[in-house]
């Protein structure tokens, strides 16, 4: 493993993604957990409302939405108000700069082989 990603490096392969390998990374969501922050300020730009004391529509605060909402719940808010594309991608390529971990890029080495040369000439013609 550690020496496809050195390749990977090296070269500056791109690597592909697929949503199953992301949910085997990171494992399925816990649903009933407390909705997340960045759920809170999606649904309040989105202008998600609730009901107030009096029965009128009120805008939700940030911080109702994560005491009051689960992750599902804003998810599934999110997903009914057109926020969360229904689609989503199954997979997906991931660029990787190349990085040279052996050696360095040809037009580095010229000029160091350049000025190698001109610093042998130099003490050369020291020498006599």
């Amino acid at each position: 493993m550690t020496g496809h990603i050195a390749l990977r490096h090296e070269l500056g392969l791109s690597e592909e993604m697929t949503a199953s390998q992301v949910k085997r990374i990171r494992g399925t969501p816990d649903y009933s957990a407390p909705a997340t922050a960045k759920q809170a300020k999606a649904l309040v730009d989105i202008g998600f409302q609730r009901r107030g004391k009096k029965k009128k529509w009120i805008k939700a605060s940030r911080r109702w939405i994560q005491e009051n909402l689960t992750l599902g719940q804003a998810g599934i808010i999110l997903k009914t108000m057109g926020y969360i594309s229904t689609g989503g991608k199954k997979k997906w390529d991931i660029p990787t700069p190349q990085r040279r971990f052996l050696g360095e890029p040809q037009e580095y080495m010229q000029y160091e082989l350049d000025s190698i040369i001109r610093f042998i000439e130099q003490e050369q013609r020291k020498r006599g």
